[in-house]
């Protein structure tokens, strides 16, 4: 599949029976004849979380016959609350998708389909197509089953002025890129050119960085087989894992974001990986002028980038008794304003396409980069089959482990890409035994 532009053990167990009971009972109505849904941001941060109440009183005022009832839940531990609602008959009406994990919430019965409602909506021609195209792939029988608020793209951090004293120019290849890494590096002052996520997160880093610097546009061969352990992205993960403990620090083979986020905005690193997301964060310590924002590099000079379409923040319908109620609010929280105010606070590129003409993006430089890369007509998108519900499990626990050993010298990298395409295989062969 190719496509263009494609982007405590007694307070935990109270709170979720808190959770659980207020959803049982938060999609009734009330002698009123109101109906009061539950909503759960499965990605709360106060910043967040204060638009969420604004864009609800709004709803609510302009809309009195429903309420929202709002939990807010961090998005650490959100992911296993929706399984346990979703598996004890106790979802909530809507909610954010933790990660967008669509596949895995459809895969258990526990999304609305939501095509029949934008077809009727103004929504229909208001949202990115790509973004809609890339939740919907998301999905295992091709359905749109969220709505997509806003984008993340893949971005190398950077330090200017290290770059500045090292005399060395910001990398638009793969190649310019481990120079610069090298040129840098100063590992007798603790300064070093990049830093490896080996830690949790890794793997999904890792997949970006293999198709971005190998300039394989396809995830699965003409045989439908995977593309993961294709001698170009051998080479791509050898030439990344050589950085490791000489251009990188050594601590990165557990080091998650927090910590290589320290590092950066400490000066010990030049260059960092993570997406646009990552800019309220550093604007804390930085201005736009002591870091600023790359595409992922180019596999050579004169060639288009290369993406990897992720899962994408996403909103969805969950107990399909009040669904039409749900779609009212979710058709509200759309609307131009709201989305770019949500995305604002995330720092992606919203879904709407009116939001993405709001000022805050116009004079965002990340946003702006994120913008021309999927604007540009030669940057091509890898479609990874997030549609998998063993997608993320497979990362998760086969690949960032044994990502590891290969970074401390313990396993071949070469076992690496044949264990994820391996696996990947397999996955998709049942998926495909599930829908024939």
């Amino acid at each position: 599949m190719k496509s263009k532009k494609i982007i405590g053990a007694t307070l935990a167990v109270t709170t979720l029976a808190a959770l659980l009971t207020s959803c049982a009972g938060g999609d009734g109505a009330g002698d009123s004849g109101s109906t009061t849904l539950t909503f759960w941001d499965g990605n709360a941060i106060p910043e967040r979380t204060e638009v969420w109440k604004s864009i609800i009183a709004d709803f609510e005022e302009t809309n009195p016959d429903i309420s929202i009832d709002y939990v807010g839940l961090p998005q650490d531990s959100s992911g296993q609350k929706f399984d346990n609602a979703i598996a004890t008959g106790s979802a909530p009406d809507i909610g954010v998708v933790p990660r967008g994990d669509v596949a895995s919430y459809q895969a258990q019965g526990g999304l609305t389909p939501l095509d029949d409602y934008l077809a009727d909506s103004d929504l229909a021609d208001q949202i990115t197509p790509d973004y809609l195209d890339q939740t919907r792939a998301a999905s295992t029988d091709g359905k749109l089953y969220a709505l997509p608020t806003h984008a993340l793209v893949d971005t190398i951090w950077y330090r200017p002025e290290l770059f500045d004293a090292a005399g060395v120019t910001p990398p638009d290849t793969w190649d310019e890129f481990y120079d610069a890494a090298a040129a840098i590096t100063d590992a007798s002052a603790g300064r070093f050119g990049f830093t490896i996520r080996g830690g949790e997160g890794g793997g999904y880093q890792l997949l970006a960085d293999l198709y971005s610097a190998s300039g394989i546009d396809e995830f699965f061969d003409k045989d439908g087989k995977s593309t993961l352990n294709d001698p170009k992205n051998l080479d791509a993960l050898e030439k990344l894992i050589a950085l490791y403990g000489k251009d990188t620090p050594e601590a990165d083979v557990t080091n998650p974001y927090p910590q290589m986020l320290a590092q950066f905005q400490g000066g010990q690193i030049a260059m960092m990986q993570h997406n646009i997301g990552s800019y309220p964060t550093l604007m804390k310590t930085f201005d736009d002028s002591q870091v600023k924002a790359l595409p992922l590099p180019r596999p050579a000079a004169g060639e288009g980038h290369v993406a990897v379409s992720g899962l994408l923040p996403s909103i969805a319908i969950y107990d399909p008794e009040h669904a039409d109620a749900s779609w009212k609010f979710l058709e509200f929280v759309m609307q131009a304003d709201n989305d770019s105010a949500l995305a604002e606070t995330a720092a992606g590129i919203p879904a709407n396409i009116e939001a993405q003409s709001a000022d805050w993006v116009q004079v965002q430089p990340a946003i702006q980069m994120g913008l021309g890369l999927i604007n540009d007509p030669e940057t091509v998108t890898v479609v990874a089959p997030t549609y998998l519900p063993e997608w993320a499990g497979i990362i998760k626990t086969d690949v960032e482990p044994l990502f590891q050993k290969v970074l401390l010298g313990e396993a071949e990298p070469a076992e690496l890409l044949d264990t994820w395409a391996g696996l990947i295989d397999e996955a998709q062969a049942k998926y495909e035994e599930r829908t024939s």
